[in-house]
This record gives structure tokens, sequence and C-alpha cells, in this order.
């Protein structure tokens, strides 16, 4: 139904509350959503401990220990980035808090894969913005868009990407 053909009654039935309870916290689906998306970018600081943790002189585990903080992140979390990015086309308000919160974690991931590779061929928000764009969409495609790409597969995929992009400048 998307966001703007969900409604509140929608959402209470599928939390399994009243709706007089979930208009008792929540006036509205955009105060609903904010505060989604708020829990969302706190536990995104997982993802941001893992990259922060991936030592210079990388191993394969330590790759794959980060793929799996990406991983375990958009599992919990992937379903609120796609219905933000659904709500903010027709909501200046929204997409310019998520703009802004979207862009920080960027530039995060990005200077941390700098400060790893010793370099940064671009920079850093848009590296972020690169890897993290390409893990969404694998994620999305693998567990929501029925592509055929199995748990292993996904988490390699990942992993060789992230080692990609990783390797030193020469």
């Amino acid at each position: 139904m998307g966001f703007g053909g969900t409604r509140m009654d929608d959402i209470a039935k599928a939390a399994g509350v009243s709706r007089p309870l979930l208009y008792h916290y929540f006036p509205n689906k955009h105060d609903l959503l904010v505060e989604v998306g708020r829990d969302s970018t706190v536990a995104f600081r997982s993802v941001l401990d893992a990259v922060r943790a991936l030592p210079e002189r990388w191993q394969h585990s330590d790759l794959e220990r980060l793929a799996s903080a990406f991983l375990a992140y958009m599992d919990d979390h992937g379903s609120v980035l796609s219905t933000w990015n659904h709500a903010t086309w027709n909501d200046e308000q929204l997409r310019d808090l998520g703009v802004s919160s979207q862009l920080r974690s960027f530039t995060s991931v990005g200077e941390e894969l700098a400060r790893v590779r010793g370099s940064t061929p671009i920079p850093p928000m848009q590296e972020g913005m690169v890897v993290l764009g390409m893990i969404e969409r694998l994620w999305y495609y693998a567990r929501v868009g029925g592509a055929p790409i199995s748990d292993d597969a996904l988490m390699a995929a990942v992993t060789h990407e992230l080692a990609d992009r990783l390797r030193r400048q020469r």
C-alpha cells in the first residue's frame, strides 16, 4: 500500500494494538515515522562501530564481521529506509530530516573506509553513499525483491565488494 496508502488503522492492526493506543503515542503517520527513523539512526551506530573497528591491515574475517553488521542492520531497519524514501517524495520536512542524517552516516562510513585504505579516490560522503547504496540494493533484492540470492551468497557479495573498495591505492 505504500506510505500514502497505509492508514493508522492498518498500522495499529499490524502492531497488535488498539487504534486509540496508537493515536495516544502518535497523532499521525508522520510522527510515527520520525520516531521509527530516530530508532533506525541510533541503531546505525552499531554499523559505525563495526567500520571504526576495522583495522588497517584487515583480514577477510574482519570484512565478514563488517558485512554481517551491515546486513543485520538492514534486516532490522531496511524496511524503515524503504518507507522513509517513499514517504519523503511528498514531505519536504521528512526529506530534509532524513537527508541530513543520511549524509552524516555516509560521511562517517566514507571517512573510515578512507582511513583503512589510506586514501580516498572520491569525497568521503560519496564513498559512503556508494558503499551503503550497494549494500542496500543487494539486501533489498535478496530479501524483498525475490532475487535468487542465498544468505551465504549475499554475505559473500558484500564481503567481496568491501574488499575491493578497501584495496590500497598504489
